[in-house]
């Protein structure tokens, strides 16, 4: 087997699911606009896919880097699904951040799942993103993560 350099395995990772991303999100539309009948004139598409394809990136950062905190793939694998489903759950996706208490509110817009949320609002509605801290927030997240992945990566 040829050598691949952590940087190029981690990368091709990423550009192999741009394309599964890209046709669950505009399939997500399609379906949403023919049925429900949603409006999507005026919306700034290049932005909103930008903001998308770096919110996944993140999130795939982040997973990357926990898969190779562990020494073995199962609980490498059991761990990534426990803190994506923990950060949905508290990061405001799966239960409205509005409706917790505020203890789980301040930790809730402290986690990466929120930056997302927000930035990628404003970029669907044509807000500013750059409004608050949450896309400041979403690229160091994203070049950290990025950087401890591929400083931690193992061929398992």
């Amino acid at each position: 087997m040829t050598p691949v350099k952590p940087i190029t395995y981690v990368f091709t990772g990423i550009l192999s699911r741009i394309g599964v991303l890209l046709l669950f999100a505009a399939t997500f539309v399609a379906v949403t606009a023919g049925f429900f009948g949603m409006n999507l004139s005026n919306r700034n598409w290049l932005l909103f896919l930008a903001v998308l394809i770096l919110a996944f990136a993140m999130f795939y950062f982040i997973g990357m880097f926990i898969a190779n905190m562990l020494k073995g793939a199962k609980a490498s694998q059991s761990l990534v699904y426990v803190v994506f489903f923990g950060l949905l759950a508290v990061g405001g996706i799966m239960f409205p951040m509005d409706a917790m208490p505020e203890i789980l509110q301040t930790i809730a817009r402290s986690l990466p799942p929120a930056y997302a949320i927000n930035v990628l609002q404003s970029a669907w509605m044509g807000m500013d993103i750059f409004h608050g801290h949450y896309f400041i927030a979403m690229i160091v997240s994203t070049v950290v993560f990025g950087l401890l992945s591929i400083k931690f990566f193992k061929f398992e």
